[in-house]
């Protein structure tokens, strides 16, 4: 039940939300202390890796599987969940398939954040061989010192937000 959903995440915010303009429609960003630069970083990081390594300009993975968590889960914009191994499959097999990819992301947004749990937002704009798509992505972070910039990679939900040009 989405409400209950929604009722449970609000009652457990440590922090208050207001409202801000971003182009033309409005959101909603926490307002509390929160190191931005550790959840952008591991955004862009992880992105520039994916990206480096779709392009063959990398073949090395191990940051990656130290991002994601056992129990890490994709649902692509095609809304298809799928899991860590799989996910990881997919990237491993797409090494180097595309030269000219690229992915960039924008509009860092944070949604919500307690002592164990971070949720970010953010556009996500892959181009390849002069064509590109945006995706709307949210990310679910764990909080862990094991993890790069203590970021534990839990869920991934893509929404299109155009499918390309």
């Amino acid at each position: 039940n989405s409400s209950s959903f929604s009722s449970s995440v609000r009652s457990s915010r440590r922090s208050v939300v207001r409202p801000r303009q971003r182009s033309s429609s409005l959101s909603f960003s926490v307002a509390h202390k929160v190191n931005e630069s550790n959840w952008t970083r591991e955004i862009v990081e992880v992105h520039d890796l994916l990206a480096s390594h779709t392009n063959g300009s990398t073949n090395d993975l191990t940051r990656l599987e130290a991002a994601f968590a056992d129990d890490f889960t994709f649902v692509g914009p095609d809304a298809v969940p799928v899991d860590r191994a799989t996910i990881m499959a997919a990237i491993d097999g797409g090494q180097g398939q595309s030269p000219t990819f690229e992915i960039e992301t924008v509009d860092h947004t944070l949604v919500f954040e307690d002592g164990n749990t971070l949720v970010a937002e953010y556009v996500e704009v892959q181009t390849a061989e002069g064509k590109s798509n945006r995706r709307l992505s949210t990310v679910i972070f764990a909080h862990s010192t094991e993890a790069p910039n203590g970021l534990l990679w839990r869920r991934v939900h893509e929404t299109w937000i155009d499918q390309g040009s």
